[in-house]
């Protein structure tokens, strides 16, 4: 019933509105009506964008190879960082890669694809380009680990870096490789 009401009430405003507009009248508004009616727009058109904004982050995200049973799915939005001499580096899964100095960050790169040709491998591309050189880029290898960190980090060339990392998701059998690491750590 609310609804319905809410609904005629809507409805009525509206035709009320066209007319005005067909008439070539407008209402008169208080400069304090017209202000909250001016800040009321405004919010709405910032909820608008914010909306857009998540709907694209969900076709993003839908977009994404997650592994066999979305086993990588949990590592969304996750990062982890080292450090390597006087860098440290920051992985975000499926965002983005990056380097700092200290005073700043640089990036190495976003999210691109799993590697079809090595198991296991994550790419990052279209990194901050290097002086006379290319475009940073990343490779992520994973092993099996109860929790995800980075464990190496190198330049392995010029703005292309390849770093390690240990993750669960990549686990195939993890539960019965730990029970088995605390029996060996036991006898």
């Amino acid at each position: 019933e609310d609804d319905e009401e809410e609904k005629e009430k809507s409805e009525n405003q509206k035709s009320e509105i066209e007319i005005l507009l067909q008439k070539k009248e407008m209402p008169e508004f208080t400069f304090e009506e017209a202000e909250n009616l001016r800040k009321e727009l405004s919010d709405l058109e910032n909820e608008k964008t914010d909306i857009k904004s998540k709907i694209t982050d969900l076709e993003i995200q839908q977009s994404h190879n997650y592994g066999e049973d979305d086993s990588f799915l949990p590592l969304v939005d996750k990062c982890a960082e080292i450090e390597v001499n006087k860098f440290k580096y920051s992985i975000c899964l499926y965002d983005e890669a990056k380097q700092s100095d200290g005073t700043s960050w640089t990036s190495l790169g976003h999210f691109s694809k799993w590697d079809t040709s090595i198991p296991r491998r994550m790419h990052f591309t279209g990194g901050q380009t290097c002086y006379n050189g290319p475009e940073r880029s990343a490779k992520v290898d994973f092993e099996c680990g109860s929790e995800y960190k980075i464990t190496s980090g190198s330049e392995i060339e010029k703005c292309v870096y390849h770093f390690t990392a240990q993750s669960p998701s990549v686990c195939e059998n993890f539960i019965v490789e730990m029970i088995e690491k605390e029996i060996y750590n036991n006898v």
